[in-house]
């Protein structure tokens, strides 16, 4: 029960880092635009 919760949450973090992370990436693309 306790593993599963824990995959379960490990899971749902992936998600949302993965999320995060896109976003990240977006931001600074759109910075290293602004310089050019």
């Amino acid at each position: 029960m306790k593993k599963d919760d824990d995959k379960r949450y490990r899971k749902k973090n992936k998600n949302e880092n993965t999320q995060e992370i896109r976003n990240e990436k977006t931001k600074n693309e759109e910075k290293e635009k602004e310089k050019h």
